[in-house]
């Protein structure tokens, strides 16, 4: 057989798991792992199955094998010779072409700062580079840019040292010369530089990315039903969280931003996590989740949020993250390619259950864009009628009754199919799915709901550009309100949080005829929004019902 023939057939056996498979499986990886291919397109087909095995293994003799293939991967020869065209594929021996965010920048630049550059043919518009070039020079050289025509390129060149990259020099002077890290952002973000981080021999790679150390779960010839039963995999599922301390947390964020950069992707709980919060969660199987919590200068006014990387025997095979409030969450969920069509939906039902466990969530919220609409990625892959056939379901009097008429052309026309056109349709409004469907929560606020157009309204209104004196003063009378002699004593952190919250306290109707008790919760839940674990606000949130039907009669309120 040829090399495409044994690899077209190891892709064929990729499922199947009785004994005659399994042989075959061994046989064309020891074959396939001293043979070399004549493209770059069969390389990565090659290297994808590698990392699904790896995930998914049938037996110890197929580890090892895979092991082994991946151990050697980055020395292959056929590997050298297509490695540009490999470019951002996330195999280790490869170089990464992405438009980092500026956290993302900064890691990079830390753990891997010489092999960090500017991409410059991908640069969009380089004098608005050049344009604050000057500002990251000394008052001494900065004369010098009027008498000279360099480029941008070239002035970096010479404003760097020797052992320094163009990407290197630049993130270390913005982020010295930049009061704080918003504003470094702002300016980063603001020139949406094109990098290219060239392969060394750590650098991030799907090739090598795991935890070690883990329990291998191999795959049983057992069927499993397509479709599992979400409410009992939520209340009856076997749950082990482990939190870590704070040098593992940071080695597991690590993980995660590695798993972003090799896909081409970035989140925000990954790039602004927090090794303060950081949970190891073991669903059995071979099944984990790490819980990422972010830093509490980067956590959102009123929901919280939190990132999970998913791990099949320690392997990352896909990620989501959530905002929740109010036993309510919003999740946006992916599967990275190299592993899909294998078991999505149920550890999308395990993932629905970890959340309810760490965070009491009841009901599950999909926003339109995770259910397809303007996407035609999730559209093309039928993403609205796997949510609904999971349980999931519209509050959209219209959709429902679009819903309606697809079904009865379906149960006329088995082969029926929904067009592009009534599946961007029917991802128009939000989908819910509710743990308990005799207690349904009538109450609706999506986390994304966004309340901040109001407040910057009110503030205004008040203050118009003298901010800083009219949060002071909404401090201040927010303490007041909630029956406090003087403002609270507050830690940097919690003084963060109090100043975003005291203008919505300011325009939340019926504080006044709270209990003591109430109001004094209230602070206790601002308090712990800059906590060490964003959890603890998310709780305690839920359980304080005044707050939620006064923010809720606020929401209402918000012209967009």
């Amino acid at each position: 057989m040829t090399a495409e023939k044994q690899l077209a057939q190891l892709e064929k056996l990729r499922n199947r798991h009785d004994e005659q498979s399994k042989n075959e499986k061994l046989l064309l990886l020891t074959s396939l792992q001293n043979r070399r291919f004549t493209g770059a397109e069969q390389i990565e087909r090659f290297h994808d199955l590698l990392c699904f095995f790896r995930a998914y293994p049938d037996n110890a003799e197929i580890l090892s094998r895979v092991d082994q293939c991946l151990d050697t991967f980055s020395s292959r020869s056929d590997l050298h010779r297509y490695r540009n065209e490999l470019a951002s594929s996330g195999i280790a021996g490869t170089p990464i072409d992405y438009r980092f965010f500026y956290p993302m920048a900064v890691w990079l630049t830390k753990h891997w700062g010489e092999y960090l550059h500017i991409d410059w043919p991908e640069i969009d518009d380089p004098e608005k580079l050049m344009a604050i070039i000057p500002l990251l020079t000394s008052y001494g050289e900065s004369a010098q840019f009027d008498d000279f025509e360099f480029s941008a390129r070239e002035w970096l060149q010479r404003l760097k040292g020797q052992d320094e990259t163009d990407a290197g020099f630049l993130i270390k002077r913005i982020n010295t010369l930049y009061r704080n890290a918003f504003e470094r952002e702002a300016l980063h973000d603001n020139l949406n530089l094109a990098f290219r981080l060239m392969p060394g021999p750590d650098t991030p790679s799907m090739t090598h990315a795991r935890v070690l150390g883990q329990a291998v779960s191999f795959v049983k010839n057992t069927k499993r039903a397509k479709r599992p039963n979400l409410r009992r995999v939520i209340k009856q599922l076997d749950i082990q969280i482990r939190k870590t301390g704070e040098s593992e947390g940071e080695k597991l964020i690590d993980l995660a931003r590695t798993a972003m950069v090799t896909h081409e992707r970035d989140i925000d709980a990954f790039s602004q996590g927090d090794s303060r919060d950081v949970r190891m969660v073991d669903c059995g199987d071979g099944l984990q989740f790490i819980c990422i919590g972010t830093l509490p200068e980067r956590r959102y006014s009123l929901p919280g949020l939190y990132g999970f990387l998913n791990l099949k025997n320690g392997v990352p095979i896909g990620y989501f993250q959530i905002s929740v409030l109010f036993e309510m969450a919003e999740i946006s969920f992916n599967t990275f390619s190299s592993f899909r069509g294998s078991d999505a939906a149920l550890i999308y039902a395990r993932a629905l259950a970890m959340t309810h466990r760490i965070f009491g969530v009841r009901t599950f919220v999909l926003d339109s864009y995770q259910l397809g609409y303007g996407n035609k990625e999730g559209l093309l892959s039928g993403v609205w009628w796997f949510y609904y056939k999971l349980g999931f379901r519209p509050r959209n009097r219209a959709i429902q009754q679009l819903v309606r008429e697809q079904l009865g052309m379906m149960k006329r026309q088995p082969g029926h199919r929904s067009t592009l056109e009534t599946l961007n349709r029917l991802a128009e409004d939000y989908m819910y799915f509710e743990l308990d469907p005799k207690q349904k929560n009538d109450n609706l606020f999506p986390p994304s709901w966004n309340i901040a157009p109001a407040i910057s309204a009110y503030l205004a209104q008040r203050f118009g550009a003298d901010r800083e004196k009219g949060l002071r003063r909404c401090a201040r009378e927010a303490a007041t309100k909630l029956g406090l002699k003087k403002p609270p004593v507050l830690s940097p952190d919690e003084r963060r949080a109090w100043d975003a919250w005291a203008p919505l306290i300011l325009n939340l109707t019926g504080i006044e005829n709270w209990s003591r008790q109430n109001r004094h919760k209230l602070l206790k839940i601002v308090k712990a929004k800059a906590g060490r674990r964003e959890s603890d606000y998310i709780r305690l949130a839920a359980q304080h019902k005044p707050l939620q039907r006064a923010i809720m009669k606020f929401a209402e309120q918000v012209e967009l």
